[in-house]
């Protein structure tokens, strides 16, 4: 059976394993009910379009350790009933994208940590200031 067979799939945790090679929308695009994907601690590179990937009904998310970057993936702008995010340690090396404001506004839980990051402080912190 394959992996995107699994229509019904609500809950998908494959963390922890040694899953290796690269994970591109094709495996993800009949999983329209799964809303909690965790990937976390395997040496998968993710790749994936604006357009090709993720339902909107996506709440959690967890790719730590997984090579998402270099830049902050584009596909987040659409999401908007994500609860909680973890993309530490994921070869990010960019600054925080305008857009990135709109998720800070709605997200109770955020893992940004072990990427290169790099924001304006003063507007960054104004923003995370007014969230708390």
């Amino acid at each position: 059976m394959r992996l995107g067979q699994l229509s019904k799939l609500k809950n998908l945790d494959l963390s922890h394993n040694l899953l290796v090679g690269v994970l591109s929308e094709t495996y993800f695009t009949k999983l329209n009910n799964l809303n909690y994907l965790v990937l976390t601690l395997n040496p998968l590179a993710l790749s994936f379009t604006l357009d090709g990937f993720l339902p909107s009904n996506y709440k959690c998310f967890f790719t730590s350790s997984c090579s998402i970057g270099p830049h902050f993936p584009n596909w987040l702008q659409t999401q908007t009933n994500l609860q909680r995010l973890h993309l530490s340690n994921s070869s990010i090396r960019d600054t925080l994208p305008e857009w990135f404001e709109n998720i800070l506004s709605h997200i109770p839980e955020l893992e940004l940590s072990y990427n290169q990051i790099g924001a304006n402080c003063h507007g960054f912190m104004a923003i995370v200031v007014t969230r708390s």
